[in-house]
Formats: C-alpha cells, structure tokens, sequence
C-alpha cells in the first residue's frame, strides 16, 4: 500500500483519500495502523475515510494515526452525531478545524434578504412543511430544503 501512495504522490496528487472498505459504514473506527502506514509514507495530506462511528474515532485518526483530516458519513446518518458536533470534539482535542462561513440561521436570514431583493421587494410568506421550509408568492413558489441551502 505505502509503494502505491508513495506512486501517487510522485504522479503529482496534492492528497490521498484512503478508505479501509472493510470498515467502511460498521462505525467501527478507522484501520489505524493503514492510515499511519500511509502518513508516515507520504509528504501530501491523507485523508482517513471508512469507520467512524464516534468522535473518539476522528479524533484518534488524525492524533494517532497521523492523519491530516478526516471523512464521514454513516456517524451522522445512523447515529445522533452531527458534523458540528465532530468539529467541537476535535477542536477540543487541540484540532484545527474549518469554521462554518455562516450559521444555519443566518443563512436563512441572508437568503430571505437576497431574494426579497432579487423579487423587488414582493412579499413573500412563509409556508412550513415539516422539516422543509418553503416562501410562497402569488402565483409562484420557490421551495428550499434547509438542508441543501448554499
């Protein structure tokens, strides 16, 4: 594995996503001594994918393990784990992490503002649909899932 990362580097890739597919979605934890093996390989950033299943988890990947980041998915689709919450324990732990540009909440209120402008100004009302949120005009609609804004 470490020939082929090393080959991948010297082909020119700016980092390596590696993902241990027998991990991958068992919420297990991430192959550390393949991350490690990889890291210490390599001079390019690698990414630890395929295992999470706690916050202990990402943090043990980059801390231990060498990793310059991490990647998940299941932790948050099957659990009650949230991306925020992965980004405050790896902070804790004396983590870099990206900031989010804008909060959930505000970027409603940016949105809402821009299309009352891009509208002229048209009222718009709000119309609540479980976990969506829609703004409805006359005679149009414009519908928006929370969760895919920006």
């Amino acid at each position: 594995m470490c020939e082929w990362a090393r080959e991948i580097e010297d082909r020119g890739a700016g980092e390596i996503l590696i993902t241990s597919v027998e991990r991958d979605g068992t919420l297990q934890g991430y192959d550390l001594a393949l991350i490690e093996a990889v890291a210490s390989a390599v001079k390019i950033p690698v990414i630890a994918s395929g295992g999470a299943g706690t916050y202990e988890h990402m943090v043990d990947a980059v801390k231990q393990a060498g990793a310059s980041a991490v990647a998940a998915a299941s932790i948050f689709h099957f659990t009650e784990q949230t991306p925020a919450g992965a980004k405050a324990a790896m902070q804790e732990a004396g983590i870099p992490v990206r900031k989010n540009f804008v909060a959930a909440h505000e970027r409603e209120e940016l949105l809402l503002q821009y299309l009352v402008q891009l509208l002229g100004r048209r009222v718009l009302r709000p119309i609540n649909k479980g976990i969506r949120m829609s703004w409805g005009l006359p005679g149009n609609y414009l519908v928006m899932s929370r969760h895919s804004m920006f």
